[in-house]
């Protein structure tokens, strides 16, 4: 199983786009039977998923990186997409990759496993406005438009947040 390539049973039925989600990343990376992908919205336990399963898959506390090496955002746009795919194409055994892209906006693909990680929106909201105000290079970011919680509760329930 490790190693074998998976094959793609079903491609994507919707396209998600924003900011730093490009889809078309998808592409770069070649999934193995086995590999691991974890699909949460924003402020959902990504990190914390991707740690937990990273520990799993090491036998312990030390992975072999810091978790955003080891268990990269495979369709976002941030980095050198082929120098993405080359550093997961180095690691041996089961991989775990991140996005958070809906399950239906990349391929379904024979032996690899999705993990899902919701959380209640309230809970999500407040998370993903303490974000947004602690981001010093995005002033114009939906969430820091207005000091008051009614002001950018708006923006999160009509536009997603983000």
């Amino acid at each position: 199983m490790n190693g074998e390539r998976a094959v793609v049973l079903a491609s994507a039925t919707a396209d998600y786009r924003g900011d730093v989600i490009t889809p078309e990343r998808w592409s770069t990376w070649e999934p193995r039977k086995g590999d691991i992908v974890v699909c949460t919205p924003l402020k959902c336990g990504t990190t914390w998923t991707q740690t937990i399963l990273a520990m799993l898959l090491h036998g312990g506390r030390n992975i072999p990186d810091h978790v955003h090496a080891i268990s990269p955002w495979v369709d976002a746009a941030l980095g050198d997409a082929e120098e993405v795919a080359s550093a997961l194409a180095r690691q041996r055994g089961r991989r775990v990759v991140k996005t958070h892209t809906p399950a239906d906006g990349f391929p379904v693909w024979d032996g690899v496993t999705v993990v899902a990680v919701y959380r209640h929106p309230l809970d999500m909201f407040f998370s993903l406005r303490k974000h947004a105000l602690n981001r010093k290079n995005a002033p114009d970011h939906p969430m820091q438009r207005t000091s008051s919680l009614p002001g950018a509760s708006p923006d999160y329930l009509y536009r997603g947040g983000f």
